[in-house]
């Protein structure tokens, strides 16, 4: 996974969990959410894009969402044909 760039879409406490251990691993981390934190990102060492840019830009997504109605339309069909034609996308959030 060294030198791969993950893509979080929500930094909660699962998403940092996440870039934490994606950043030991040796990858580049980007990330969106509706709230950036700055000194959260210089703490987990990841930057903040908007969402579009960053699924075009990412190997790998992860999604940790609450289940609220943003979140359903989060990764529609046409954010989903953003994503490079490689990309995996593992949903761990809390959306039906």
């Amino acid at each position: 996974m060294r030198g791969k760039r993950l893509g979080l879409i929500g930094t909660g406490l699962t998403g940092r969990e996440v870039a934490a251990r994606a950043k030991g691993l040796g990858m580049e981390v980007v990330a969106w959410t509706c709230h950036p934190h700055a000194g959260l990102a210089a703490a987990l060492g990841l930057r903040y894009l908007e969402l579009d840019e960053r699924l075009r830009a990412s190997g790998v997504v992860f999604m940790h969402l609450w289940d609220t109605p943003d979140a359903l339309r989060c990764l529609n069909r046409e954010r989903r044909a953003l994503l490079k034609p490689t990309a995996f996308v593992v949903n761990s959030a809390r959306v039906p």
